[in-house]
C-alpha cells in the first residue's frame, strides 16, 4: 500500500483497473471540477477548452481580417482577461489548434485560403495516400498548432511533397 502511494495512487482499486478505465475516471473527475468550480488548471483536456475559448473571443472581435500573426500573444493575453478565466498566467497559452490560431491570424479570408491550398493538391491530384496523409494532418491540427512549429512544417512539407510527387510519374 505504502508503494502504491508513492507511485500516486489515491485509490486503493487504481491498480487493479486498466490505464483507459483509471484515464477515464481522471477525465470525469476534471470534468466534475470544471462545471462546478469553472476551474481548469492543471487538466490538460479542459485548458484546451479554456484555450479554445479565448481564441474564439478574439475571433469574434476580428473575424474577416484577424489580428495579425505577431499580434497573438497580445490577442490572447486580453481575450483571457475579458473571459475572466481561471487558468494560472502560467498557463495562458496559445491556442493548441492550427486552424483556431489561423483564423486568428489571418481572419476568415486567410483562413478559407488556407484551406483551399492546403486541400487543392488533394482535389487535383485524386492520390488516395495525400488524401489519409491531409486528413490525418488536419486531425493533427484539431489538438496542437502543429505548422508553428519547424518540426510541424517540415514534416507537413516534405510528406506533401513526396506524395505528391509519387503521384505525377
Amino acid at each position: 500500500d505504502i508503494q502504491s502511494i508513492l507511485d500516486g495512487n489515491t485509490n486503493v482499486h487504481e491498480r487493479r483497473r486498466s490505464a483507459i478505465v483509471n484515464r477515464m475516471y481522471a477525465l470525469f473527475y476534471e470534468w466534475s471540477v470544471y462545471k462546478g468550480k469553472k476551474v481548469v488548471g492543471g487538466h490538460s483536456l479542459f485548458q484546451r477548452f479554456e484555450f479554445w475559448r479565448a481564441g474564439w473571443n478574439i475571433i469574434r472581435q476580428n473575424v474577416w481580417l484577424g489580428v495579425g500573426p505577431g499580434d497573438i500573444p497580445a490577442a490572447f493575453e486580453r481575450s483571457y482577461t475579458e473571459i475572466n478565466s481561471s487558468l494560472d498566467v502560467a498557463n495562458r497559452l496559445r491556442a493548441h489548434n492550427q486552424f483556431i490560431t489561423f483564423w486568428i491570424s489571418f481572419g476568415a479570408v486567410g483562413w478559407m485560403l488556407l484551406l483551399m491550398i492546403l486541400w487543392w493538391p488533394v482535389y487535383k491530384l485524386n492520390c488516395p495516400l495525400l488524401t489519409c496523409f491531409t486528413l490525418i494532418s488536419f486531425l493533427s491540427f484539431l489538438t496542437e498548432d502543429t505548422l508553428e512549429t519547424q518540426a510541424g512544417v517540415c514534416f507537413y512539407a516534405f510528406f506533401s511533397a513526396v506524395l505528391m510527387a509519387v503521384r505525377v510519374k
